[in-house]
């Protein structure tokens, strides 16, 4: 597993990096900031792509998604908007 932040201010369009299909999506976590409590809180939207390959964006705005489960989505669609929900010390995205 590995993560990268992007700094980006809350309520940027997040777009898929690929062509793929939208395997999970969670959105109703509202909780922020540096507790341990949030460590395990966030919200997602997993893109399966090409290759087996599974591409996870978290800390999304809560009820932001574009997509629901089982969409098919082109690289470059906009999928959410990015948040700052959960173990966050700062907008970003990962």
């Amino acid at each position: 597993y590995h993560a990268v932040d992007f700094r980006c201010p809350v309520g940027t369009p997040v777009l898929a990096v690929a062509d793929g299909e939208i395997t999970e999506l969670l959105q109703e976590c509202s909780v922020t900031g540096m507790h341990c409590l949030n460590l395990a809180q966030w919200n997602s939207v997993a893109l399966a792509i090409d290759g087996g390959f599974t591409v996870e964006y978290l800390h999304i705005q809560p009820a932001s998604a574009r997509v629901k489960v089982g969409d098919k989505v082109r690289a470059g669609d906009v999928i959410c908007l990015s948040g700052k929900v959960g173990f966050a010390p700062e907008p970003h995205l990962h």
